[in-house]
């Protein structure tokens, strides 16, 4: 199996063909062909529209998302594009995904500028939690066959931070959400 960069396809190179008839032995097994691991699995160009929302805003803003991965010369780094386009001006994001430790899910989304983001692969679900500029942002890149849904919310870092409890429970702080993002794209 392969990733074409030309077409943007996973495509089956000098592979076994299935059989033609099962042997006796295995009648009523179903023949089912290995998934590709993470992030091959997930290679390609992905597309589709991105609702931006705030609490205050009575409809979301809408601009054009595309996630591109493709393999590199390095087998534990890939290229990972974001591009928005607002109809305007596209605002493209050369990062790379890295395998720091795939048995355990430990990946990083390096910038290129000297900003590594810390994620997480597990169940078909890439995570990133981070905070910058005084916001702290929750990313969630999840595949569901062919659509791959990205959600990201967005807190205040300390502005309108609110603490409860005490005592017997637990001081619990919560933050309030300045604006949430979601995506569903298409392969």
């Amino acid at each position: 199996v392969t990733w074409s960069r030309r077409t943007g396809e996973i495509e089956l190179v000098d592979g076994p063909a299935p059989p033609r008839a099962l042997p006796e032995s295995l009648k009523g097994l179903v023949w089912i062909a290995s998934p590709l691991p993470f992030p091959a699995s997930w290679a390609g160009r992905w597309r589709g529209p991105l609702e931006i929302a705030r609490p205050a805003s009575p409809r979301p803003r809408v601009v054009d998302m595309t996630l591109e991965i493709a393999p590199t010369d390095d087998p534990a780094r890939w290229d990972f594009v974001v591009t928005y386009d607002d109809g305007r001006t596209p605002s493209r994001r050369d990062y790379t995904l890295v395998a720091v430790d795939p048995e355990s899910g430990r990946y990083l989304v390096d910038e290129r500028n000297g900003v590594e983001i810390e994620s997480w692969y597990g169940a078909d679900t890439l995570i990133q939690a981070y905070a910058v500029g005084g916001s702290r942002l929750v990313m969630r890149w999840r595949r569901h066959g062919d659509r791959l849904t990205f959600d990201v919310i967005v807190s205040s870092d300390d502005e309108g931070a609110r603490d409860t409890g005490g005592g017997d429970v637990p001081v619990v702080r919560s933050f309030p959400v300045t604006s949430t993002q979601r995506a569903e794209l298409r392969r």
